[in-house]
């Protein structure tokens, strides 16, 4: 459930799954109501006929209709409730913009246990009121089980395949920040957009730096959930291509960012989905500032060239020519592989070349090996 402002929980936030068939005429329902001070809170609900409803309904052909009642004190408790709380009043939706969906909608969820399912389920949404200051007034529900089907059809990659690519890509960045002693651990506070393409989920996100640096080693849990965020950070708004088919193939790219992706610009958010011609450049140019980073000092280098080339069923070996930049390798490092083909790093009269190692099947495997640059040489 995303919300344009965050919500406050008092209980713990679990996954509820969206009801797949119509509802009974046995049930028990509640609402969650969020106030104007961003405080969800349970209503228990009493549901009405739908023609109780039918003027708010604007020639749905499918949608449910119930009022707000008393929490009774055996209710209450099976909710995990107080039943002396005070229910009243019905609070307005908050005020929102997203294209097609009406207010309320995403804020007032309908949820009901029957016998036919017993865990809590997800029956509607809060689309309309006569009058939301009376708890009395008949309330508006679309009815999500009709909507399953077209839901499926829209939807172009399923849960398992995006809980799959969102955990390589977590383990991806973790790995990494794991095995580097300078800079701040990393952390994705917020998933954009994300678009299936056979075998591989293209995903969006905003990634921002941590307050805490990797010369002190944690758990992968420890960053997620102890971390703070650092305030002197950018953020990064960030594509990835995670392939399906190869246990470690991730393919990023950043871009800085000093405010947050609109909803309705999710396309200029973020770097477009690598060229297949560029993929190589950008895999040298990622494994060479990650192995800059394990060393630990000097300073950070540009690719200029893939030389040669050289490809096995699960790795890629390259032959690079690099120059080097003015950025030193820093514990205090915030940069990320743009910044080093930006202004922000200018090049230096020196370079070399690199053979770059990259694995798709075991992060430990891939490697860059470098010679120490010497003055630049320009032939005509």
């Amino acid at each position: 459930l995303k919300t344009p402002q965050p919500i406050m929980y008092s209980d713990t936030v679990q996954p509820m799954c969206i009801a797949s068939v119509p509802l009974p005429d046995e049930h028990a329902c509640i609402m969650g109501v969020v106030t104007k001070g961003g405080l969800m809170t349970l209503r228990h609900v009493q549901m009405l006929y739908e023609s109780d409803c039918e003027p708010l309904a604007e020639g749905l052909s499918s949608y449910l209709c119930a009022k707000v009642k008393e929490i009774d004190a055996e209710v209450g408790e099976t909710l995990g409730l107080d039943p002396s709380m005070d229910i009243y009043p019905f609070s307005a939706p908050l005020d929102f913009d997203i294209n097609g969906v009406k207010a309320g909608s995403l804020e007032n969820p309908l949820f009901c246990l029957t016998n036919e399912h017993p865990t809590w389920s997800v029956y509607g949404f809060a689309l309309n009121a006569y009058n939301v200051t009376d708890p009395e007034s008949p309330i508006l529900f679309s009815d999500v089980s009709s909507d399953l089907t077209a839901i499926k059809e829209h939807s172009d990659i399923s849960y398992q395949q995006w809980t799959q690519a969102m955990l390589k890509l977590k383990d991806f960045l973790y790995y990494e920040d794991s095995n580097i002693d300078v800079g701040f651990y990393r952390k994705i506070v917020d998933f954009v957009d994300l678009t299936m393409f056979k075998t591989k989920v293209q995903m969006k996100f905003i990634m921002q730096y941590t307050s805490c640096p990797r010369s002190k080693k944690m758990s992968q849990d420890d960053v997620l959930y102890s971390c703070p965020l650092n305030d002197d950070s950018e953020f990064f708004r960030c594509t990835a291509v995670v392939s399906l088919r190869y246990e470690y193939d991730v393919l990023m790219q950043c871009k800085r960012s000093s405010t947050y992706c609109e909803t309705n610009s999710i396309y200029d958010c973020s770097p477009p989905m690598f060229e297949e011609a560029d993929s190589m450049m950008l895999r040298a140019a990622n494994q060479i500032f990650f192995d800059d980073l394990r060393i630990g000092k000097g300073k950070f280098k540009r690719v200029l060239a893939i030389v040669e080339e050289t490809y096995e069923k699960r790795s890629v070996t390259m032959k690079i020519k690099y120059q080097e930049t003015s950025c030193t390798v820093g514990s205090d490092n915030m940069l990320i592989v743009d910044d080093v083909y930006s202004d922000r790093c200018p090049v230096e009269n020196l370079s070399g070349t690199c053979e770059v190692y990259i694995s798709f099947h075991d992060p430990a495997e891939c490697y860059s090996q470098c010679t120490s640059p010497a003055p630049l040489i320009n032939t005509p």
